[in-house]
């Protein structure tokens, strides 16, 4: 699979974590992970996906939130605060963005792991 396709996926996929983060559905990211690492040949494609589908899939609605509602802001610069930063937001989204391209990497890894498996091929080392 070219860079440009598991971009392009990725990406869809990020869309479609993100619609599922507004229904309150945190896992779809690593679901999506997942298959994108099945469907990917290498394995660093398929990490960069990962990370490509977290930041688009918890990305997008963060910043749709936090552009929309002043409450959010507040408390990102409270947990902010609690992390021992001042006067920013910035630890607390850093920190969900991160948990978003963990999980999807994680889910991406796990799938390239098993690719030869799933494919019928023989596991080498």
């Amino acid at each position: 699979m070219s860079r440009l396709a598991v971009v392009a996926l990725a990406a869809a996929g990020g869309l479609v974590t993100a619609a599922g983060l507004t229904q309150g559905w945190w896992w779809p990211a690593f679901g999506l992970g997942l298959g994108l690492g099945l469907a990917t040949g290498r394995r660093a494609r398929a990490l960069a996906g990962g990370v490509v589908l977290g930041a688009i899939g918890w990305g997008l609605p963060l910043g749709l939130l936090l552009a929309a509602v002043p409450e959010a802001r507040r408390l990102a610069l409270v947990l902010s605060a609690i992390l021992g930063a001042r006067a920013a937001g910035v630890p607390a989204v850093a920190l969900t963005l991160l948990t978003g391209c963990l999980l999807a990497v994680t889910g991406a890894w796990l799938g390239s792991a098993f690719r030869p498996a799933v494919h019928g091929r023989a596991w080498r080392r």
